[in-house]
């Protein structure tokens, strides 16, 4: 199976910052431990929240509705978190056979964009924007530069995660974390109907 990564990381060192811009988002996620200047998390949807949207959908196989439904909903919900006011929050996705993409939303803004292609030569980046908010130092600008004029998925798969000081990427995604067993100093935020959020560690 290929890795299809997703996850939005907050430039903070307090889990507050994150859990605060999900539950104005009107969001679902998990939030991971800060690390690295950066607090990690997921967002997306439960088969719960789009369940009439699915039923509206009879023409299309159930299972397919729901899957389209999840997606659109992720979609949405982190559109609705980049357009808000919040520390520098970085959008990091990656599919090992498709590309890598890294986009700086700051005060609501898109300001910055790393896209590499693992599938065709397309590539961009233009480091000013990451260098000039803090996110990147002059020497992992240089390095990501010289990784994207020759761009692979196999010798270094997460070298932009890397550069960019971000320790939870690998293997993430709501999805993911949904599926599999979270690390104990995770949050769940909005992750079931009965509890809003369990107390934050």
């Amino acid at each position: 199976m290929s890795e299809f990564s997703e996850s939005l990381h907050v430039r903070s060192s307090s889990r507050q910052d994150a859990v605060s811009l999900l539950e104005r988002a009107d969001g679902r996620g998990i939030v991971y431990a800060p690390a690295g200047g950066w607090v990690s998390f997921v967002c997306g949807a439960l088969p719960a929240d789009v369940a009439d949207v699915v039923a509206a959908r009879p023409d299309v196989p159930p299972m397919v509705a729901e899957w389209m439904a999840l997606q659109e909903a992720r979609k949405a919900m982190v559109r609705r978190m980049v357009a808000l006011e919040a520390p520098p929050l970085l959008h990091y996705a990656y599919a090992a056979d498709h590309e890598c993409l890294v986009v700086l939303y700051v005060s609501g803004r898109a300001v910055g964009k790393l896209e590499v292609s693992f599938e065709e030569p397309r590539v961009q980046f233009d480091p000013a924007p990451f260098v000039k908010h803090g996110i990147l130092s002059e020497a992992a600008s240089a390095e990501l530069a010289a990784w994207c004029a020759s761009p692979s998925s196999v010798e270094e798969p997460h070298i932009a995660a890397r550069c960019f000081g971000l320790t939870n990427f690998a293997w993430l995604s709501f999805d993911y974390a949904v599926e599999s067993e979270r690390p104990p100093d995770s949050l769940a935020v909005r992750m079931s109907d009965e509890t809003s959020k369990v107390p934050l560690r």
